[in-house]
Parts: C-alpha cells; sequence; structure tokens
C-alpha cells in the first residue's frame, strides 16, 4: 500500500485542499482521483503524487 496526496488545485495553480489516502496502486489512485475530481465542480484540475513522484495529473470536473 502507498499513501497517494490528491490536490485539488484552481486554474491558477494553487491547492484549494488536498486529500491523502492508502491505496494499492496508480490504477487505484486514478480511480480515485477520477471521483474526486467529479465531487468537487470547482477544481480545475487534480494532481496525484506518492511522496515525490507524480502520478498522474486530470481536469476537474469544471473543464469536463
Amino acid at each position: 500500500m502507498a499513501l497517494y496526496t490528491f490536490f485539488l488545485r484552481r486554474g491558477d495553480g494553487d491547492a484549494t485542499s488536498f486529500e491523502m489516502h492508502e491505496l494499492s496502486a496508480d490504477s487505484a489512485a486514478a480511480d480515485h482521483a477520477a471521483r474526486v475530481a467529479a465531487d468537487h465542480a470547482s477544481a480545475s484540475y487534480v494532481e496525484v503524487f506518492d511522496g515525490d513522484r507524480q502520478v498522474l495529473s486530470m481536469p476537474g470536473a469544471c473543464h469536463r
């Protein structure tokens, strides 16, 4: 299990909030990121990190 950090960011790059979750793999983090993005309509994008390693960046609900 890895500890993933999910940053919800505005268009200017500032993080409006973050969540941390222990998940089994990057694929589980990607699935969770999609749910986080859908739940936070004001987020421009969501970035996911495993420690210092960026796992992914995906558009938020306001850009879909």
